[in-house]
């Protein structure tokens, strides 16, 4: 290992151990003074500084294209981009939930709550770089336990959150085990764990390319791992345990585990793409997504609950990531991130907007959307740009939301001509998801009932987040082209 192999790890080696040391120093803090309230907070607001630490530095990395640990790792400027691009929503994220952390303050876990997800945002930075099996399994796994830790955390105070990290835990591990299983057949018969060498190793290989006692072991093995990571994405039919586990886990738990990770989900399956590239298992990823887009809008139409409802529409969102992800073509890839970008941006306003609504006394949140009655009257800006966050998010022009979803059907027709029913049954979805939408701005709006409810305003912090991304809704929908362009030459 040379000292080059360090150093292109080193912002990342370099956060981790500012982890370690904001876990001593925050314990030690709680234990010398257990009576400082403030204290607490402070120490939310130090994970913010951290994590911009990290973002400055990362603004001025020295190298643009390099490998590390023998080619295990991969750092060219679209990884560095796309770093820059989770350590600012981690950013913009965490600043929006500050007035709502006073629960963690209470239960005096505000130290190790920030700590899991300082561990999380440093796995997605590993997990956008890594290029071998090994490494992935690893990284995979941190991440999986910090986000167990992070859905039960509450468990002492709420069953909900307990059983929901039981069963996050339980399915989890048994995903763990077969995506285990499927990268050591593939060392079995190959011999390789890099990316780059199994690149190499399958253009060779004219008939098969995983071959053991004769039998061809290629597809079976293949559409094993996508399962394993359709459960990663909870896209369908692997989805059963998404709705009960986000719904159960903390509110901003939900909010924090729906943004960051599929940033480096999604990345790791485009550099995986090369396995299922013109295979049978392209039908599986096909079949995902069909499922994922008819589960999603299906399921939404019957749910009350805030949580629910929007776990039903990114299952429906995860189907035109996999539609993007299955044309296996480069304009494909570059709409993909496209709408990466644009859902990640929708997702930021509209949870900073949802998770704000809590109660003046006791800051528990609105769990049921039936209770927004009259919210418009109450408050009548923020039922706006809730109400543009949620026309964006079910694809309504002239919202951004709209262009980026355009696009991946778009690339569909050009990829699979044979499949135009694929578009045709997500044009024919739409309306579906656009009613629960509008069912909630409804509710909020136009509802004749009277009931009135003293809630407490968001956070200083929370309004510039909500406002800034409202507002790029719009800014973003005739700037496309351009962040198009951005997106394709980072990509090349």
């Amino acid at each position: 290992m040379s000292f080059l192999d360090i150093l292109i790890l080193l912002l990342e080696l370099f956060f981790i151990n500012l982890i370690l040391i904001f876990l001593w120093a925050g314990l030690y803090l709680r234990f010398k003074y257990p009576s400082q309230s403030s204290l607490a907070e402070s120490f939310t607001y130090f994970t913010v500084f951290l994590i911009f630490l990290v973002f400055i530095l990362f603004v001025n990395a020295p190298f643009s294209i390099a490998t590390s640990l023998l080619n295990n790792f991969i750092v060219t400027e679209f990884e560095v981009a796309l770093k820059l691009f989770t350590l600012l929503v981690s950013v913009l994220l965490l600043l929006s939930i500050l007035n709502t952390e006073r629960a963690l303050f209470a239960l005096a876990v505000s130290v190790e709550v920030n700590v899991v997800r300082l561990l999380i945002i440093a796995a997605m930075l590993l997990l956008i770089s890594v290029n071998d099996l090994i490494y992935l399994f690893f990284i995979m796994e941190l991440y999986a336990l910090c986000s167990y830790v992070l859905v039960g955390y509450r468990g002492k105070v709420s069953v909900f959150s307990a059983e929901s990290s039981l069963k996050y835990f339980l399915l989890g591990t048994i995903f763990s085990i077969l995506m285990c299983y499927s990268f050591s057949v593939i060392y079995l018969t190959t011999g390789l764990t890099n990316f780059s060498s199994l690149t190499v190793y399958l253009s060779l290989s004219n008939v098969t390319a995983f071959e053991w006692q004769g039998y061809d072991i290629f597809y079976p093995i293949i559409s094993l791992l996508l399962i394993t990571f359709f459960f990663k994405l909870a896209a369908a039919p692997f989805h059963f345990w998404a709705p009960d586990v986000y719904d159960g886990a903390p509110t901003n738990t939900t909010y924090f585990l729906f943004v960051i990770p599929k940033i480096g989900l999604l990345t790791i399956l485009v550099k995986m793409s090369f396995l299922w590239e013109g295979s049978i298992s392209l039908n599986i990823l096909l079949f995902a997504a069909t499922t994922s887009l008819l589960f999603g809008a299906i399921g939404g139409l019957f749910q009350k609950r805030v949580k629910r409802l929007l776990t039903y529409s990114m299952i429906n969102n995860n189907g035109f990531f996999l539609l993007a992800l299955a044309t296996s073509s480069l304009y494909g890839y570059v709409f993909m991130f496209f709408f990466l970008f644009i859902y990640t941006l929708s997702l930021l306003g509209l949870f900073s907007a949802l998770n704000s609504l809590r109660l003046y006394n006791t800051l528990y949140a609105l769990k049921n959307f039936w209770s927004w009655i009259n919210l418009f009257f109450i408050n009548k800006i923020y039922s706006i740009t809730t109400g543009l966050l949620l026309f964006s998010s079910a694809g309504i022009p002239p919202l951004v939301g709209f262009i980026s979803k355009f696009f991946i059907l778009f690339s569909m027709l050009v990829s699979f001509s044979n499949l135009n029913y694929l578009v045709v049954l997500a044009l024919v979805l739409a309306p579906l998801t656009c009613f629960y939408y509008i069912r909630v701005i409804k509710v909020m709006s136009f509802s004749k009932k009277r009931f009135w409810l003293f809630l407490r305003p968001p956070s200083a912090s929370t309004s510039y987040v909500i406002s800034a991304m409202t507002v790029s809704l719009f800014l973003l929908f005739w700037s496309s082209g351009l962040i198009l362009n951005v997106i394709l030459l980072l990509f090349v």
